[in-house]
């Protein structure tokens, strides 16, 4: 028996990463990750949840919406922490996290001293991470509810895209999806990686 039920696993074919991946969406742990990944960036973390959201919503298009939510969930709670941190003097603590330099911070600074919670708004695709925006709240004499609001917002829209884009490229590419979905994650981190450091340079 021991040897037919080894012989029965080695005949079954195995799962590809999508399929893997596609099952691991629909669990409440993928939430839970993508809520935990959102409030960690938000404090220190310096890769952004836009990745797992992408990933999920390519092998999970229907689980896309609710992935993007937990993330927008966590990346609101984590900036509410961060916003508790710089009240209490620690917006230091930016330059020691990984990939934030003195321009993103002194360009953070400044829109919220001139716009209020409503320079937040320009966070998304601007290249400065929102913890930046976070941690320097307090200093530049943004409330803490309409930070928490103008938060939401921004951080809602961004990866409400990043989810739609990717999960309508799983609908046009399903017929595919299974055996391109590992070479169409490895593109979008080299392209990530490339936009990266793009953006690190263009602020240092």
């Amino acid at each position: 028996r021991v040897a037919a039920a080894r012989a029965a696993v080695l005949r079954a074919p195995r799962r590809s990463l999508h399929a893997r991946v596609r099952g691991f969406a629909g669990t409440r742990p993928a939430l839970l990750l993508a809520f935990g990944w959102g409030a960690a960036e938000a404090l220190v973390w310096p890769i952004v949840p836009d990745l797992l959201v992408a990933a999920l919503a390519l092998a999970a298009p229907r689980r896309a919406i609710p992935i993007a939510a937990a993330a927008v969930a966590g990346s609101v709670a984590g900036g509410l922490a961060a916003y508790g941190l710089g009240a209490l003097g620690a917006a230091g603590v930016l330059d020691h996290v990984p990939l934030v330099t003195g321009r993103m911070q002194a360009e953070a600074a400044s829109r919220m001293t001139t716009d209020g919670a409503a320079g937040v708004l320009g966070q998304p695709w601007s290249g400065i991470p929102f913890k930046v925006f976070a941690y320097q709240a307090p200093a530049a004499g943004v409330d803490a509810g309409a930070f928490a609001v103008f938060a939401f917002l921004a951080r809602a829209v961004r990866f409400l895209q990043v989810a739609a884009m990717f999960a309508a490229g799983a609908i046009l590419l399903r017929r595919w999806i299974d055996r391109l979905y590992a070479w169409t994650l490895g593109a979008v981190l080299v392209v990530f990686y490339y936009g990266l450091s793009r953006v690190v340079a263009a602020w240092s």
